[in-house]
């Protein structure tokens, strides 16, 4: 049980994590495009990892990449998102979801200047980064 979580009785609610709003820790993105609020993760018994990346309106896209151990979830909250995947581009907002496979490219990037929060979960919480060429951006060269 982790300091910000609430305790249970041991007795079938044994793997019971609750993690109360705000609680989890948080990091910065990569190339300084947010921050990363865990919310459950394997430091909690978790085979998942799950966090809401917030990211400023002016952030530009993630670097293209994939994830050879991990599927990717996300689930939008607030903002216009723009995903890239597969090197197609998909425009998303509040309430939609997304599931990318392991080994599938893709890149993240707010679609106007407004700040943006989703949900992401990778399943199992081994989240590893291969960083890929963007075809797009090999064909504007």
């Amino acid at each position: 049980m982790t300091g910000d979580a609430d305790p249970v009785p041991p007795a079938a609610t044994r793997d019971v994590v609750v993690r109360r709003a705000g609680a989890g820790q948080a990091r910065s993105l990569r190339a300084g495009r947010g921050e990363a609020l865990g919310v459950i993760g394997p430091d909690d018994g978790s085979s998942l990892d799950i966090h809401v990346n917030a990211l400023r309106g002016d952030a530009g896209s993630g670097p293209y990449h994939r994830h050879d151990r991990s599927d990717n979830f996300f689930l939008v909250l607030d903002g216009p998102v723009r995903m890239r995947i597969a090197g197609a581009d998909y425009d998303l907002q509040p309430g939609d979801a997304v599931h990318i496979p392991r080994g599938v490219p893709h890149a993240v990037a707010p679609a106007a200047a407004a700040p943006v929060r989703l949900i992401e979960i990778y399943a199992p919480a081994e989240p590893d980064f291969v960083d890929v060429a963007d075809p797009q951006q090999q064909e504007e060269t």
